[in-house]
């Protein structure tokens, strides 16, 4: 029973709580510890000790304490991907330039930053000096501004690491390419800051989540859309949907359909039309059907970042609705049923058809959360927003005491703080399992952050490193703790630790000169190539009508026809005056010639009977 890590399982319902207790009521004769880990390098292994034990803190629990670990295997120096310039574990720690004002940072603190959401001023230390207080300004950057700073140093430090293998040809153990590196973040937000920078490189990734389909931003442009194909009469719906980034229209493109009768009339019929096909059950013809008329799939593959991403969530939609049909009749019920999906939290059920699709391209850049990469490895792991936290913002704890959940409903100062606690301990956590993630190299990304919702010793990381106290000269101790890591962490070959510090604009020049890397496609994809057909030449075919079969007959002799025609003899009886005629006709490959042959003399003459 792992304990050391449960609680990174709090999103799926887990409680550390449990498994204290479980360990508390177990004979400590009956506790084993894992002392040897099988991943990681050994220099990477060394550095995570490294930092756990000379934690202030360490995972914030006397019941879970931490147990340093050795390396199982050994890495054979020309088989590991790590040159001489590497190091196993690397530090990139970006702060201000010397020159730069120490009020520019706070003005780039955004209000609405996606990282955090609680009222920090009921948590943070009251009892905070004047003195720190204008110490920290003129080191601190703002979440916004260095978490972007972050995202393209890494995508600077990839670009680098690619260009530097590739000499190495594909069959080099030491060869590095893209699917051997992931970078871990905690929130789709984060996500696209890194996926952006990266895109700019020319470097392709993929965002491996384990959010539900129905919480992204195309699950709910297509419930508009598929509201207005139900009503297209209702023009203000399709007005709604038309301005979804399904279409990619522009404003420009929306007042010119406004004011402009027959472009607008065009539209509408578009939507009439794919209500016919809606009405007849066809969800994926009517929208498709729309797609096309629009070139929407065009305009994503020009103008959208992530183009394979929001086809295959608008397909997995569609074949999701596709399915409910069968078990809601009507339209309405099941557009009913969508919407609820939409804004029902279901994040945390295990249905596979809520969970997206990933990309089948395994040589992409992985962007994975720090839940999803749970049990997973990875060669190389960069962690670019760690100096990052979401406080508590609600009074639920747990008591060490009598292990009673408590809920303290006016957020009272004590209570908060408790949970704050656990909040802490939960993070330093999750760090731990970013950390232990990767085989070969990890690397990480520091400042001193601030936000208005919390600040860097607010931060796991902080906490990790330099305890609970928030203290000044903050860089200053940054630069210090790792130089000192890096030289107790060593061997003969390679440094074990390197320890980087750039400033601000160091950042942007490295970006602006990089290099954009052409990805190479995979030579593993199926190329679409048409196979040319060459059918055999056949001659035992002809043309023939009844008007030549009807000369033929008039004006030859009847052993002519036999003689000519020697395949089949039919009879036929009472088509004129009881006349009987034996006709003799070679049906070859023109199977229907002979019942053509026969309705079109009945037809001809008045109504008789016909036999064989």
């Amino acid at each position: 029973m792992a304990i050391r890590n449960k609680r990174s399982h709090k999103f799926r319902g887990a409680d550390i709580y449990t498994y204290i207790r479980a360990k508390h009521d177990i004979a400590p004769e009956r506790h084993f510890t894992l002392n040897k880990n099988w991943r990681s390098h050994p220099e990477l292994i060394q550095s995570v000790n490294y930092i756990f034990e000379h934690s202030p803190e360490q995972f914030e629990h006397k019941s879970i304490p931490f147990v340093s670990v050795d390396s199982g295997r050994s890495f054979d120096s020309q088989q590991a991907p790590i040159d001489h310039d590497q190091a196993a574990f690397e530090v990139c720690h970006l702060v201000v330039d010397e020159q730069q004002d120490s009020g520019n940072s706070e003005t780039n603190i955004n209000n609405t930053d996606d990282t955090a959401i609680i009222n920090a001023e009921e948590v943070k230390d009251k009892n905070k000096s004047t003195s720190s207080t204008k110490e920290c300004d003129k080191t601190t950057i703002a979440s916004t501004q260095g978490y972007d700073l972050m995202a393209k140093w890494c995508a600077v430090d990839i670009v680098n690491l690619l260009n530097g293998h590739k000499h190495k040809g594909p069959d080099d153990p030491k060869a590095v390419s893209t699917g051997d590196i992931c970078i871990l973040v905690r929130s789709r937000p984060q996500a696209k800051i890194i996926k952006n920078s990266l895109s700019q490189l020319g470097l392709d990734s993929v965002y491996l989540s384990r959010d539900s389909i129905f919480s992204s931003k195309v699950a709910q442009d297509l419930n508009l859309l598929l509201v207005a194909i139900a009503a297209p009469n209702n023009e203000q719906k399709v007005k709604t949907a038309l301005a979804t980034q399904l279409f990619q229209y522009s404003v420009e493109d929306l007042l010119t359909f406004q004011h402009d009768p027959n472009l607008w009339q065009e539209k509408l019929n578009w939507f009439f039309e794919a209500q016919v096909e809606l009405q007849r059950g066809n969800i994926t013809s009517s929208v498709e059907h729309l797609m096309f008329c629009a070139e929407s799939y065009s305009k994503w593959s020009s103008s959208v970042n992530d183009f394979n991403r929001h086809v295959t969530d608008l397909r997995h939609l569609l074949e999701i609705l596709q399915t409910q049909q069968k078990q809601h009749a009507g339209i309405e019920k099941l557009l009913l049923w969508f919407e609820q999906q939409i804004s029902m939290d279901v994040s945390n059920e295990s249905n596979d058809e809520k969970v997206l699709r990933l990309e089948s391209d395994s040589n992409l850049i992985k962007i994975v959360t720090y839940h999803a990469s749970k049990g997973l490895e990875y060669p190389y792991v960069y962690l670019p927003f760690i100096c990052n936290a979401m406080l508590s913002k609600q009074a639920i704890y747990t008591s060490e005491k009598d292990n009673t959940t408590y809920f303290r409903a006016d957020n009272r100062l004590i209570e908060l703080q408790y949970a704050e606690q656990e909040r802490m301990a939960e993070d330093i956590r999750l760090l731990y399992v970013s950390l232990t993630r990767p085989i070969y190299r990890v690397v990480i990304g520091m400042f001193n952050v601030v936000n208005r919702q919390f600040k860097l010793h607010q931060t796991a990381i902080y906490k990790l490193l330099f305890g609970r106290e928030e203290q000044s000269n903050i860089d200053e101790r940054i630069s210090d703790y790792f130089t000192a890591m890096s030289k107790q962490v060593t061997n003969n070959q390679t440094a074990g630790v390197v320890y980087k510090k750039v400033t601000v604009s160091e950042v942007h020049d490295a970006f602006k000169s990089s290099p954009v890397l052409l990805m190479p496609k995979n030579s593993d994809e199926a190329s679409m190539v048409f196979n040319h057909y060459n059918p055999p030449k056949k001659h035992d075919w002809r043309i023939i009508s009844y008007s030549m079969m009807s000369n033929q007959i008039g004006h030859a002799s009847h052993s002519d026809v036999i003689k000519s025609e020697p395949d089949v003899l039919f009879e036929t009886r009472g088509l004129t005056k009881q006349k009987k005629v034996n006709l003799m006709i070679s049906l070859s490959h023109q199977k229907g010639f002979l019942i053509s042959f026969i309705f079109q003399k009945a037809l001809m003459r008045e109504p008789v009977s016909i036999g064989f």
